[in-house]
């Protein structure tokens, strides 16, 4: 299942950077991604991401592939 793999290559990533973050936590992740993608696009495929620590900080790179964006029938009133 790519969901699986993903997972799995999620955490060798993190593993490698000696992160302590736990698969449940990368299923998490990447299920909201893909909830929060899916609002506006047509996935291809899942969401990949990477989290690298980099100095003092975490870096963290998404990247997602759509066939199309969907139309947006709401628009938030400003006043």
């Amino acid at each position: 299942m790519k969901n699986s793999l993903e997972v799995s290559r999620i955490k060798g990533i993190i593993e490698n950077d000696r992160l302590s973050i736990n698969e449940g936590f990368h299923t998490l992740i990447l299920n909201d991604l893909t909830n929060l993608l899916s609002d506006f696009f047509e996935l291809k495929n899942l969401p990949s991401i990477e989290i690298r620590r980099e100095n003092e900080a975490i870096n963290i790179t998404v990247c997602a592939t759509a066939l199309r964006i969907k139309s947006v029938s709401f628009l938030p009133n400003e006043q």
